[in-house]
């Protein structure tokens, strides 16, 4: 059941946030590991090639967000900066060990996080019953 919550979240992402905000973006693999921890659910590169939408999808809007606990001891949510940053060094790691794709991303976003042309949102669909009424996104 976790699985499919997950891709119909996913799926919602896609056909209602961006199909309509986001038309063009190349959507861009991640090399997580295949629980989905330590990576973005979603991350797209822009078709101006200079700037990224990451996607945090939950399937209801009643699902909450997650958090993961930093190198620190203090707790981060989806959402935040210290998340993103936190995926982030993940990320970097895989890079380091040898995976030149995800070192590409990694550097990409990185740069682009700099100068602020990174968009960071959280989608949450709408159901109506067995039908998708929608989303919420912040």
């Amino acid at each position: 059941m976790t699985k499919a919550t997950e891709a119909y979240g996913e799926s919602v992402a896609l056909h209602h946030v961006v199909s309509k905000f986001y038309d063009g973006a190349k959507w861009e693999p991640t090399a997580g590991p295949k629980s989905g921890n330590d990576q973005f659910d979603q991350v797209w590169r822009r078709k101006n090639d200079e700037d990224f939408a990451v996607i945090e999808a939950k399937s209801d809007v009643r699902t909450g967000i997650n958090e993961r606990t930093l190198p620190t001891g203090c707790k981060a949510k989806q959402g935040s900066r210290e998340y993103f940053l936190d995926v982030m060094n993940e990320m970097w790691k895989r890079a380091a060990n040898g995976d030149a794709a995800e070192l590409k991303l990694y550097t990409d976003l990185k740069k682009t996080l700099i100068v602020d042309k990174v968009e960071y949102i959280l989608v949450k669909s709408v159901s109506d019953g067995p039908i998708c009424g929608g989303f919420k996104s912040r």
